[in-house]
């Protein structure tokens, strides 16, 4: 399963149980400054133009422009732009993370939701990445003239180095991402729809109060009764939460 971290002032958090809706977020709201930025390294002999019609960039911003490091500036801005329109959601794969319950339920107060979209029908969902970190302190170099190669890989390496590429500090997040992209370039940051079947289990948080479960016991009645419900404890002999059925 994957496991998506909320406090109680999340917004959206109702919207879960009642209209299976998850937000996808673009790049440009995440709280990593370098996520989805790549270098991107254009070769002295590179043709930005076929690298352009290739990738379906529109040409027309480009006319009129002989100096290269202009053409190249505005490429990179194209391709930020791109990656800002893809729309993420970012996941877990573990609920046991003390400091996922700190960051983002609100330090123990929120719950963690399970999800299982191997059988969803939304496309968006039922593909999850795993994001790959490394120790490496340069971005994720992306060669856009390799991009030019045939071959199935062009367009798996390119979501890898682009929006899959995370430091190690983050290793302990243990990400994974579903990603729903347009093939006219458009905006999918917003919500998408998923069967209630796919919610398997919500988890309520060491800290959360009395108030805020007996919230949660009545969504999960009213919207979702097949969900399984457990709290956690912090353990009395080790640095970890554990589960109370």
């Amino acid at each position: 399963m994957q496991y998506k971290y909320r406090s109680f002032k999340s917004v959206g958090l109702k919207e879960i149980f009642s209209k299976n809706e998850l937000f996808f977020s673009s790049p440009s709201r995440f709280n990593d400054p370098f996520d989805c930025r790549p270098r991107y390294s254009i070769s002295p002999q590179a043709d930005l133009r076929v690298i352009c019609s290739t990738l379906n960039i529109d040409l027309s911003a480009f006319e009129g422009t002989l100096e290269r490091s202009v053409l190249e500036a505005s490429f990179r801005n194209e391709m930020k732009r791109r990656a800002n329109n893809r729309g993420i959601l970012s996941l877990s794969k573990t609920w046991e993370s003390i400091l996922m319950w700190s960051h983002y339920s609100h330090n123990h107060t929120g719950i963690c939701l399970g999800f299982d979209f191997s059988t969803s029908k939304n496309t968006f969902l039922n593909k999850v990445w795993s994001v790959d970190y490394s120790e490496n302190n340069e971005l994720p170099e992306l060669k856009l003239e390799d991009l030019l190669e045939p071959g199935p890989d062009r367009g798996f390496e390119l979501i890898r180095k682009v929006l899959l590429a995370k430091h190690s500090y983050w290793y302990y997040e243990e990400e994974v991402r579903c990603i729903a992209i347009a093939t006219d370039e458009q905006s999918m940051e917003g919500v998408q729809i998923f069967e209630p079947e796919c919610i398997k289990e919500v988890i309520l948080g060491a800290k959360t109060s009395e108030e805020d479960e007996l919230v949660v016991r009545h969504w999960i009645t009213k919207y979702t009764p097949h969900v399984k419900l457990t709290k956690l404890n912090f353990s009395k002999t080790h640095y970890e939460v554990v589960k109370v059925e």
